[in-house]
């Protein structure tokens, strides 16, 4: 039986080598593959993170841009405002001019609009109201080329006058002078006041 259990005992020392060696061989094939698969990860992962900082990167620029679009426009909103108000004050100053600088600054108005032949003038109520009693004789004295009529009837306006000339009229109220020189005004408030 000697030779048997020689013959046995080769026999399972051939397969216990051979088992080894196949778990050896599958051991090393489990790691390469542990191995590659780690480096295929690691280049997933950088490939990702890549990917993620620069959509962070576009997220991050699209919400500084649209910030500053909405700080610009808030400041556009501001400087806006400004100006209207700074605009609201000058028409408010204007109508509340002491008589004598108001009929002044129409004098000048009436100077400035004047045309040949017999104009009619048009005052709002208040302005009817307080006209100086000379003022017809001031219009004489400083315009003696011209001939001004003014109506007795209060036209609808707050301020300033109303220049006719026939089936021409001109206005010359203080919102109508503002309308029509509000380009020239905005631009010098703005440079006024945010220079």
């Amino acid at each position: 039986m000697a030779g048997l259990e020689k013959i046995i005992q080769s026999i399972d020392e051939r397969a216990a080598a051979a088992e080894s060696e196949i778990l050896q061989d599958a051991q090393k094939r489990a790691d390469a593959i542990r191995a590659a698969g780690q480096q295929d990860a690691q280049k997933a992962y950088k490939k990702a993170m890549k990917q993620t900082e620069a959509e962070l990167d576009r997220q991050l620029e699209n919400a500084k841009s649209s910030a500053a679009g909405v700080s610009a426009r808030k400041v556009l909103r501001f400087k806006v405002e400004q100006v209207q108000d700074v605009l609201r004050q000058v028409r408010q100053r204007l109508h509340d001019l002491p008589e004598p600088e108001y009929f002044r600054l129409i004098l000048s108005l009436i100077r400035q609009n004047r045309a040949k032949g017999e104009g009619v003038l048009y005052f709002g109520e208040r302005d009817l109201k307080r006209l100086p009693a000379d003022f017809e004789t001031v219009l004489k004295k400083e315009m003696p080329e011209n001939s001004f009529r003014i109506a007795r009837q209060a036209a609808d306006i707050a301020d300033g006058f109303i220049l006719q000339y026939g089936d021409i009229e001109q206005n010359c109220t203080f919102d109508a002078i503002l309308e029509e020189k509000s380009d020239e005004m905005k631009d010098l408030i703005s440079q006024t006041l945010f220079s």
